[in-house]
């Protein structure tokens, strides 16, 4: 079992398997998108496979999927087909933008996923073009549709931003009492691979605020350690309405997760630039004993909470989300 210095299970990886994306969305990255990371700079297939058996070890139990957006890895159905046979992971998780179809069962005919999160901000096709500077709206609905059809557990998460989509965020909400599944409201972070940050707008208590003058909401317990969402129902809803205070980041203090950059960097936080990279420990041949006491030691020193860690921070927070795990 990992824990921290702060006595906190670390049980949630985020392995982010791709910088690449094939949208624009001006939260995470420029019109013209980023410098591609080089593949040779990318953990391969093997590697990453190697490091979830290790995490698996740990106790490590839950593992999402991310990118960039990770279903443009041509590897992506193979390395999850192989997670899922071995097992290593109590539950495997997936977040994507839904452009491309996702699988939804293994080479063995049971499910693969414990939830997919589907990123959309709007659900206006002119809106979503503005948003995401791409046409995909049509088909994004038509893979949701088909997870849905497969009953997979999905999320839905939208980042707030005012003037872009704040004013569809009762067209959001009222999903929620259509279908079972879940839409999450999410802060908007700094993360846009620039150096411009837009004020804060929409916070999570102003989110609430909004959706109160509409709905009875009821507040929901915690289900799970570490969840970030705080979610809510409302008489006659069939899904449920999630808050995730991205930026404001009150739910930091029952963090349980580690992220793993495309590249091969694992970060104890998401405001943390303070690396360390397993994919050059594995090139140089260390051993499974090696690389589960760097994680070891990673996790030691992991930050209190996203505002400690974003003032040991050594660079600006302007690099993408892409380059960090969406």
């Amino acid at each position: 079992m990992l824990i921290d210095g702060f006595g906190r299970p670390i049980t949630y990886l985020r392995l982010a398997i791709t910088d690449r994306c094939n949208l624009r969305c001006g939260y995470c990255m420029p019109e013209k998108g980023l410098d591609w990371l080089p593949r040779k700079d990318l953990l391969t297939y093997e590697e990453m496979l190697t490091l979830c058996r290790i995490f698996s070890s740990l106790g490590i139990s839950k593992i999402r999927f991310t990118g960039g957006e990770p279903t443009l890895r041509k590897d992506f159905n193979d390395l999850v087909n192989e997670v899922h046979r071995h097992q290593w992971f109590r539950a495997m998780h997936l977040t994507t933008n839904a452009t491309h179809a996702v699988p939804t069962h293994g080479a063995d005919g049971q499910v693969l996923w414990h939830s997919v999160n589907v990123s959309l901000d709007s659900l206006d096709p002119e809106n979503f073009h503005r948003i995401t500077r791409r046409d995909e709206w049509h088909k994004v609905m038509h893979h949701i549709e088909a997870l849905v059809d497969a009953s997979i557990p999905l999320r839905i998460n939208m980042v707030v931003m005012n003037e872009r989509n704040a004013h569809e965020l009762m067209h959001f909400a009222n999903w929620a009492f259509r279908q079972t599944i879940d839409v999450r409201f999410i802060e908007e972070m700094p993360f846009n691979g620039s150096d411009i940050h837009r004020p804060m707008v929409w916070t999570h208590a102003r989110i609430e605020e909004e959706l109160r003058q509409h709905f009875l909401l009821e507040r929901q317990p915690k289900q799970e350690h570490g969840e970030t969402a705080t979610y809510y129902t409302a008489p006659g809803m069939l899904g449920r309405i999630g808050i995730i205070a991205a930026y404001t980041r009150s739910f930091c203090g029952s963090c349980n997760r580690l992220r793993l950059t495309p590249q091969g960097e694992l970060l104890t936080c998401l405001y943390s630039d303070r690396g360390v990279s397993l994919r050059d420990a594995l090139r140089s041949g260390a051993s499974d004993d090696e690389l589960a006491s760097l994680i070891r030691t990673a996790v030691r020193n992991k930050e209190r909470d996203g505002h400690e860690a974003e003032q040991q921070r050594q660079t600006a927070l302007g690099q993408s989300m892409a380059r960090i795990g969406g």
